[in-house]
């Protein structure tokens, strides 16, 4: 079983997870009192998406602050300011619950939506009862019609939810009971990057040995970027995280997966067959392929690193360049 999925299900990385926790001891009473249970889950959504961006702005501000900022914005997704809706907040009313200026809140929560490039009736941030009543949620292109995807087959829903088409919601058939059950099976396949995403959010997760506050991610980009390849203890790492998110996702998972991948699946491979002849617990063919897609992107992170640090020097250097120095008598006192 994933301890990914029991610890830390939110992904939120360790450098941030005392922060993240200090803003939901705010948030989760806030929206148990004021709001309802659903708006307290979409808040923690939103902010563990906040703490997993590279860098994260939650480095930076009042931990208060960004906790009303987070609630803000999901109310401007789900219209909490609007009379009809309920629960119901005016923005006053939330800026005099939380201490926080009705300004600094709109300011905050904009941000938020710019750097998760967030619009109006977001799905991932939207409250279930909203989703089903916006159509435009479940629109998409097939064969160059647009087409509600509750009307279409169960397998076209799975595969529009794979790509995030549509919300990763059960639904039946627009205009009919449809089957649920046979729905919510095939929503659960997931792509290549989804999984190389998995793996990195587990690494991102953990903290690194040495005690500099570090994740096991950042080191593995710093080694890759000061050594241009990556000793065997730290691919060891990386097979142990692609391990436990292996045993974290389902069997219909491991499949799509496996077919995404450049060796593939045969039509006569099984699950068991998967996990039975592999190390760490996952078939050999699928770890081989998935250790390359992380390692691949170790490499591209750490070439980002490594310009950073190459522009950095130079406007340190240039900071530095001093002038010269007058000729002539010294100033006396």
């Amino acid at each position: 079983m994933s301890t990914r999925t029991t610890d830390n299900p939110l992904r939120i990385p360790a450098a941030l997870r005392d922060d993240v926790e200090q803003i939901f001891k705010l948030t989760d009473p806030f929206c148990a009192e004021h709001l309802d249970a659903e708006y307290g889950e979409l808040v923690r959504t939103l902010v563990a998406k906040l703490a997993r961006k590279r860098p994260s702005p939650l480095l930076r501000g009042e931990l208060r602050i960004w906790a009303a900022a987070a609630i803000y914005a999901v109310g401007s997704v789900n219209f909490l300011f609007d009379r009809t809706q309920h629960p119901h907040l005016t923005g006053d009313d939330l800026s005099a619950l939380t201490g926080v200026p009705k300004s600094t809140l709109a300011n905050k929560a904009k941000r938020i939506r710019d750097v998760l490039r967030i619009g109006a009736m977001e799905p991932e941030f939207s409250r279930r009862e909203l989703l089903a009543s916006n159509p435009m949620a479940w629109m998409i292109s097939v064969d160059g019609f647009i087409v509600d995807a509750r009307t279409m087959p169960p397998g076209v829903q799975a595969e529009a939810r794979r790509r995030g088409l549509i919300p990763d919601l059960p639904v039946a058939r627009a205009g009919g009971t449809g089957d649920v059950g046979a729905v919510e099976d095939n929503a659960s396949a997931k792509s290549l990057a989804e999984g190389v995403r998995d793996i990195i959010d587990i690494l991102l997760s953990r903290p690194a040995s040495g005690g500099d506050g570090s994740d096991r991610w950042d080191r593995i980009v710093r080694i890759v970027a000061a050594e241009g390849s990556l000793p065997a203890s730290e691919v060891k790492v990386i097979e142990e995280a692609i391990a436990e998110a292996y045993c974290g996702w389902t069997d219909a998972q491991r499949r799509s997966i496996g077919y995404e991948t450049d060796s593939g699946m045969t039509a006569d491979d099984d699950d068991d067959t998967l996990c039975d002849t592999s190390f760490n617990g996952i078939g050999y063919a699928l770890q081989v392929e998935m250790l390359d897609e992380v390692t691949h992107t170790a490499w591209r992170d750490a070439d980002e690193l490594r310009k950073a640090a190459t522009k950095r020097c130079a406007q340190e250097g240039a900071v530095r360049v001093e002038a010269p120095r007058p000729r002539g008598r010294r100033w006396t006192t």
